[in-house]
């Protein structure tokens, strides 16, 4: 499930001591499992509702400033609604202890990025 967000979330997490869901404990152990990639055990939106659970679980932990990088990702995509507008933004907009930053690459062009 390795795309490009996800990596320069996760340097940017080891640069500054921050934690993405695939570097905790319970994340690793579902990225190990390559639930999308495995079609005889579940189907696409199955391991979406599994990583969508996880994600709201890590979602009601956070505190404080929160970084999400956005790459022109659509609010849907082939299985449905994407992750961070159905549960993590929601989430996070009720806590009243954390405040969210977003970060946009736009191809080669990097804005807000270290901010």
């Amino acid at each position: 499930m390795k795309k490009g967000f996800t990596t320069i979330a996760q340097f940017y997490g080891k640069v500054f001591r921050k934690t993405t869901l695939e570097q905790t404990k319970g994340g690793r152990y579902l990225d190990s499992l390559n639930l999308f990639e495995r079609p005889e055990i579940l189907t696409k939106i199955q391991a979406k509702f599994i990583w969508d659970i996880a994600s709201s679980r890590f979602a009601n932990g956070a505190k404080g400033q929160t970084r999400t990088f956005a790459f022109g990702a659509q609010r849907f995509g082939k299985h449905g609604e994407r992750t961070w507008w159905k549960t993590e933004k929601p989430i996070l907009e009720m806590k009243e202890d954390v405040k969210i930053r977003v970060y946009r690459l736009w191809g080669d062009y990097k804005q807000d990025l270290l901010k």
